[in-house]
């Protein structure tokens, strides 16, 4: 086979990866956007569950952290998953793909879905990055975290009857915000590694 002909073989095999991993990535992006939906829409149904007596305080007070941690758990995975393709197509086949063109002019133009976001991502201040994630950590870390300080403080020291399955949904909501947390926190420190080899790639 010719060499010209291997190469373009080559080159249309990775730009149908480029282009599967990119459909991937924004799908995740529009699930995650709906997953937020979704958190606030079941959120304000138990608080007025709650509040029409529909629910009990202490069943609110329980479902919430499951709900929060959960639907978290669930945009937290997506992220990193959205993190790792871009990884992949940054380090991969944004290289094969420079590797084969080499200097060619329609290199560029290849994957230029990548360049304009990362130019309009470098011209973003780094604080502006951070408060974002910080504000995804407390929309979903937020409610559960009120629902403990409320439950601990001021609903529990008032409650007299602690039947057994009361303790277990109270244990199942700390494993389950133990979980979200920790992946919370792995999720921005991916995110913020992430942040730091952009910029350093593009210097």
């Amino acid at each position: 086979m010719d060499y010209s002909k291997l190469l373009q073989l080559q080159l249309q095999t990775i730009l149908a990866e480029y282009a599967a991993l990119k459909s991937e990535i924004q799908y995740r992006t529009r699930f995650q956007n709906h997953l937020v939906q979704m958190h606030f829409i079941l959120l304000v149904a138990i608080i007025a569950a709650g509040l029409f007596n529909i629910l009990t305080i202490k069943t609110s007070l329980l479902l919430i952290p499951i709900e929060s941690s959960l639907v978290g758990l669930w945009y937290f995975d997506c992220g990193l998953r959205i993190l790792e393709i871009g990884a992949h197509i940054r380090k991969c086949i944004e290289m094969h793909v420079h590797k084969i063109l080499e200097k060619n002019e329609t290199r560029s133009k290849i994957t230029i879905w990548e360049s304009e976001f990362r130019k309009g991502f470098n011209n973003d201040p780094f604080a502006i990055k951070v408060c974002s994630l910080i504000l995804i950590l407390l929309t979903f870390g937020g409610p559960t975290l009120l629902c403990i300080a409320y439950g601990y403080f001021y609903f529990y020291p008032h409650t007299n009857n602690y039947s057994f399955i009361s303790i277990l949904s109270v244990i199942i909501d700390l494993v389950l915000v133990c979980i979200f947390f920790f992946f919370a926190i792995w999720f921005i420190y991916k995110t913020t590694k992430s942040i730091l080899e952009i910029k350093n790639e593009s210097k």
